[in-house]
């Protein structure tokens, strides 16, 4: 199974006006990585974790999907790099704990 990790398999957004936390990551995904998923979207559950200084509460609906091919991704002031990751082997490089936290979130239970 490919992951994918970037500034969240993770995409982290807000809800739109009207939008549901499905329709958010779907649209996330897209604007933050150019990736589409080439099923829909699956519910993993919500994730809440700390962030910042001072830390504050950020909670979050997890979706998963796959990825039919691979699209083109540049960098931007969001997010400057993303990889690709068969979330069952090493992690190939760096990344922030909380991306692959969530990222290992998206496993089939018992698997991780």
């Amino acid at each position: 199974m490919a992951g994918l990790v970037a500034g969240l398999v993770t995409e982290l957004g807000l809800l739109e006006a009207g939008e549901s936390p499905r329709q958010a990551a779907v649209r996330e995904l897209a604007e933050e990585s150019g990736q589409v998923s080439g099923t829909p979207l699956q519910f993993v559950g919500y994730a809440g974790f700390l962030l910042g200084s001072p830390q504050r509460a950020e909670y979050g609906a997890l979706f998963t999907g796959r990825a039919l091919r691979r699209r083109g991704f540049e960098a931007d002031r969001e997010i400057e790099a993303m990889r690709w990751w068969d979330l069952s082997a090493p992690l190939p490089g760096r990344a922030s704990g909380i991306d692959v936290y969530l990222a290992r979130l998206t496993l089939p239970a018992g698997s991780h």
